[in-house]
């Protein structure tokens, strides 16, 4: 799983409210699909996204990784 997807699927699980029927639709997966990828990243990554500590560490280490694709591609 690459950090891309990563980083969308915790980004669009915290704009939806961490609901994931409507994440899943937002993105155009089966819910359970989405419940299939959360899980592998608790696995990948040790944080568990349905607990909101976990899912805005991993947004900022998203957010973090984007920025520093930014200054370092250019």
């Amino acid at each position: 799983m690459l950090m891309d997807e990563i980083g969308e699927i915790v980004e669009v699980f915290l704009k939806n409210n961490m609901n994931i029927t409507e994440s899943a639709k937002s993105m155009y997966l089966h819910r359970n699909t989405l419940l299939y990828k959360i899980e592998k990243i608790k696995k990948i990554t040790g944080y568990d996204l349905k607990k909101i500590e976990d899912l805005l560490v991993l947004r900022i280490f998203c957010l973090i990784k984007k920025y520093l694709d930014v200054v370092y591609l250019k």
